[in-house]
């Protein structure tokens, strides 16, 4: 739970930069689907489809990560 006007910080291992989608690790093996290669553009397009403001989406090529700084409307 966030209150209006907070901020949201999301720091996660990705790795797509460039896809669209996430890809399952191995979808024989994960029936829900959870274990995945994230894509940092899902996340963020996730993040603002949920109403938050971005602030900064940051990539982290060095360790495959990316941080996304958003904001609550209040």
């Amino acid at each position: 739970m966030l209150a209006p006007g907070g901020v949201l910080i999301v720091h996660v291992p990705v790795y797509f930069y460039d896809r669209s989608r996430s890809a399952p690790l191995d979808p024989g093996n994960d029936p829900w689907g959870r274990v995945r290669y994230f894509s940092a553009r899902e996340l963020i397009a996730q993040v603002v489809d949920a109403g938050f403001a971005l602030l900064r989406a940051q990539p982290h090529l060095d360790y495959g990560a990316v941080a996304c700084v958003a904001g609550k409307p209040a």
